[in-house]
């Protein structure tokens, strides 16, 4: 009985909280589900909860990236992060704009329309605008090189003046219109913050110490409080739209909404089962998933999902159905299809060449 709040420090603890987040991301890009569920009262708790996931999704991202950070030199660094999400972000930004233009013109028809509007949608990309696709991978590679940068320079309470102080310039930039701001940079300046809620969970054991249960309920009832006061007043918290109803507050707030998420999921993490297992494998592909969601999303799935809703004559429930398989079946179909050809080119041509 005295372990059974013990949370073990494993590689990849955080794999079906990732994929958690996946279904989660998926979901809630799925047109007329929400408004749909929220005109029954028990699909309104379960829309609290997922809200309760989904606000907090980006920074627990950040979260988890931070918890197996180390400093390096700036070279080194900026080289990880080429390799690791520049490269997969270039090929996204480079695929995407191609299959929009067919998909565009084969759903409406005009050459020269879909070729400006998939051009822009490259622009968008190529600037890194939060309006673009997987906006989230030029945050955590900016936000990482900066991290890294402070952490080269400052420890302790130093450093966390120095995350919190880069953040208020990012919270300062949530006032320029997100299309107007290249590089999402004001994500990426407050993602270093995230970044070190992470480094100092890992340094603190604040997920894996039994001393640590107590300020982990602390952390909890606070987070739920500053969440119904949130749904109260109608508020939202967006680090992608740069919504922050509360300033530094807010920025604050999603943090220990983040850690209290991550937590509570990796109390799961000693139970094995389908769901389970399936979330994990997910979250071992998520930047796969994300990648490719975006395309879809981007590219077919905005218009596709517009106008199959809005022309629908049947149950609302076979319609969401309808639109979460299709969106399942393409996304993780097109995702791990590209995992396992990759591990059939590495297994059978790698070794020849």
């Amino acid at each position: 009985m005295k372990n059974r709040l013990t949370v073990k420090n494993t590689l990849g603890m955080f794999d079906a909280y990732k994929g958690l987040v996946m279904f989660a991301m998926m979901l809630s890009h799925t047109y007329g589900l929400v408004d749909s569920l929220a005109e029954k009262y028990p699909d309104k708790i379960f829309l609290i909860i997922m809200s309760f996931l989904a606000e907090a999704c980006m920074p627990a991202l950040l979260i988890v990236s931070g918890y197996g950070f180390r400093k390096t030199t700036f070279k080194k660094c900026v080289k990880q992060q080429y390799k690791t999400l520049l490269i997969p972000y270039l090929v996204c930004i480079c695929i995407l704009p191609v299959v929009h233009l067919f998909a565009y013109y084969l759903m409406y028809g005009g050459a020269r329309y879909s070729l400006e509007r998939s051009f822009l949608i490259f622009l968008g990309g190529f600037l890194g605008l939060t309006s673009g696709p997987c906006w989230f991978l030029v945050t955590l590679m900016i936000g990482s090189v900066i991290f890294n940068e402070l952490l080269q320079r400052f420890e302790g309470k130093k450093l966390l003046i120095a995350t919190a102080v880069v953040a208020l310039l990012g919270w300062a930039l949530s006032f320029i219109p997100v299309q107007m701001l290249p590089f999402a940079l004001g994500q990426a300046l407050i993602a270093p913050f995230y970044l070190y809620l992470g480094y100092i969970a890992k340094k603190k054991k604040l997920f894996t110490s039994e001393s640590n249960t107590k300020l982990m309920l602390i952390l909890t009832l606070v987070s739920v409080v500053l969440f119904a006061i949130y749904k109260y007043n109608g508020l939202e918290f967006n680090m992608g739209f740069s919504q922050y109803p509360f300033g530094p507050i807010s920025v604050c707030g999603a943090g220990v909404m983040a850690i209290v998420d991550i937590y509570l999921f990796l109390l799961l993490n000693r139970f094995t089962g389908p769901i389970l297992n399936g979330l994990r494998n997910v979250g071992k592909i998520s930047l796969y998933i994300l990648i490719v969601h975006s395309i879809e999303l981007v590219a077919i799935g905005n218009y596709a999902q517009y106008d199959f809703v809005n022309n629908w004559q049947g149950p609302v429930w076979e319609r969401n159905v309808i639109l979460i398989l299709a969106r399942f079946v393409i996304v993780f179909g097109c995702a791990y299809g590209y995992v396992w050809a990759k591990r059939y080119y590495l297994s059978h041509f790698s070794k020849t060449e």
